[in-house]
């Protein structure tokens, strides 16, 4: 048996198929957590898996005019020096939150 961390970003549709994996692995016996923001706490508990909640709040990033110019097709490289900074933070947050476990990153 392991002690699992799932850690994913973004919208209801990135969040569902990492439930889904989740609770396969409690099937098999694993013990899992979802580290994903905040808003998808209630949705993560309705499925039985524990949940942790990532710093910040994606939607709004996203919604800033650095997040849409990250996220927008026609900006190409450009994006990457607006995504890197962004990214770094996560990642350093990301892993505050799943501490002691090892963890997973989608």
């Amino acid at each position: 048996m392991y002690r699992i961390a799932i850690t994913t970003m973004g919208t209801r549709g990135d969040v569902q198929p990492y439930i889904a994996l989740a609770r396969g692995l409690i099937g098999q016996g694993h013990r899992v957590i979802l580290v994903t923001p905040e808003q998808f706490a209630g949705l993560v508990a309705e499925h039985g898996v524990d949940f942790s909640p990532l710093p910040g709040d994606l939607l709004t990033l996203l919604d800033t005019p650095e997040g849409k110019m990250a996220v927008s097709k026609a900006a190409g490289a450009v994006s990457c020096r607006y995504a890197e900074p962004a990214a770094v933070g996560f990642i350093e947050r990301k892993m505050v939150a799943v501490r002691p476990l090892r963890a997973v990153s989608h």
